[in-house]
């Protein structure tokens, strides 16, 4: 089932979340898509095996282990809002930006995002290769993923009448994510939130002659 524009949101903001942690709690300064890919595979089959409906990205059995489409959208989404040309994410100023203004959904949401950071402590500081073999070695319906025939779904996104928690994120913020998340539009609204993190709040008329 195709994600609503809302989980598309959701989850280009928590793996922007996830990035700024690897950068910055565990200095992981050239996050390639591979290691991102597994961080959020395993983010996500935690979040679901408690019936937490968070994250929401649909996983196939890959050569490379549990791999998503719509991770690798957002990994390269995140590349344009870093302006980097190269194929690990080696910066993270806008993204720490982003997820500093947004810090009320983290505070809100923090049973969410504390199961979140215990799954990144004990996988993000691994190197790749060891981080390949534990997820290999995951069990998929009583088998290793190793095993698994490729293009298998390996996850995907619980519906809300099944879970037992859901993220809480307000509409405006919705709107305001969008926004930011926006590579093409973050740049040119990068003046207008600069200012109203320094307090110099401009006009909705203002900021909007900058879009």
């Amino acid at each position: 089932m195709a994600r609503t524009l809302k989980e598309k949101v959701i989850d280009q903001f928590i793996t922007g979340y996830v990035i700024n942690e690897c950068y910055n709690t565990y200095n992981v300064t050239f996050l390639s898509e591979t290691k991102l890919q597994k961080l959020i595979f395993l983010s996500e089959r935690k979040l679901i095996s408690q019936r937490i409906k968070a994250l929401n990205y649909s996983y196939l059995a890959y050569k490379s282990g549990p791999f998503s489409f719509e991770v690798r959208h957002d990994f390269e989404k995140y590349k344009l809002i870093e302006n980097i040309d190269d194929q690990y994410i080696n910066s993270i100023d806008n993204i720490n930006k982003i997820i500093d203004d947004f810090s009320d959904i983290l505070k809100r949401n923090d049973e969410i995002i504390n199961r979140i950071d215990r799954v990144l402590k004990q996988y993000a500081f691994l190197d790749l290769d060891e981080l390949l073999e534990r997820v290999y070695n995951l069990s998929y319906k009583g088998r290793k993923i190793r095993y698994i025939k490729l293009k298998t779904p390996l996850l995907f996104k619980l519906n809300e009448d099944n879970s037992s928690k859901i993220l809480d994120i307000t509409e405006e913020e919705l709107d305001d994510l969008s926004l930011c998340l926006d590579p093409n539009v973050a740049i040119q609204l990068e003046p207008a939130f600069e200012d109203m993190r320094r307090g110099r709040v401009l006009s909705f008329e203002k900021i909007s002659r900058q879009i």
